[in-house]
């Protein structure tokens, strides 16, 4: 239903979830890092309509938070890297 541009203006309209990371897409992804999902996959378990979805889908994105290989998303692992050793030197043999 349609509001007048006047109520709409005056209007101070909040947003479900303010904090995107406790939004039920990105902790479905988060908790399940070792899967990937299609956008109907995670509509039918987050039971969200597939333009919300696709919605948060797209933002995460654009954050670098998830991967997506068509048809699938996934939560993106950081691998952490191993410190790096430094190089010893051998001393030189003199003849």
């Amino acid at each position: 239903m349609p509001i007048s541009r006047k109520v709409f203006e005056r209007g101070n309209f909040r947003k479900k979830y303010e904090d995107r990371t406790k939004h039920p897409v990105t902790l479905l992804l988060k908790s399940n890092k070792n899967l990937a999902f299609t956008v109907k996959e995670i509509v039918k378990r987050v039971k969200m309509k597939p333009e919300t979805v696709r919605s948060t889908l797209r933002s995460l994105m654009k954050e670098k938070k998830i991967i997506h290989k068509t048809p699938y998303f996934a939560w993106r692992v950081v691998k952490k890297r191993s410190p790096a050793k430094k190089k010893t030197r051998k001393p030189k043999k003199k003849k």
